[in-house]
């Protein structure tokens, strides 16, 4: 992980070491970026997070349950599926509202994966 003032950067990696199913596999490994808004929550912020792995994809999270029921269609065995990229972003503003702290933060979000298409999200925090 790296941080200087506003701007952030943290690359994570996990793998499956065990499991019950002899030759599953599971692995990912995912970076960050972002601009965090100011000590007060008011200003611009960003995030970007590509990450690469099972977890993309949403047979790797069923899979590692191993309940075939439960499976994605076209997943295959436990053994087929590929790892596959995902994205998510976000886009935000805080607002002050007054002396007292408060902010109203505006955002936009989208999530992509090779799996499902964009999801795109517009919402306000308080």
């Amino acid at each position: 992980a790296w941080s200087s003032g506003r701007f952030d950067a943290r690359l994570q990696g996990r793998a499956l070491l065990l499991h019950t199913v002899s030759g599953y596999g599971d692995a990912g490994v995912g970076l960050s970026l972002g601009l965090k808004p100011q000590e007060n929550g008011a200003g611009l912020s960003f995030s970007l997070t590509p990450a690469w792995g099972h977890a993309g994809s949403l047979g790797g999270g069923l899979q590692l349950w191993g309940d075939d029921r439960m499976r994605a269609p076209g997943v295959g065995s436990d053994r087929g599926v590929t790892p596959q990229m995902s994205w998510n972003t976000e886009l935000g503003y805080g607002f002050a509202l007054g002396p007292d702290g408060q902010v109203l933060r505006s955002y936009v979000s989208s999530r992509s994966s090779e799996w499902r298409a964009g999801l795109e999200v517009v919402g306000f925090k308080w």
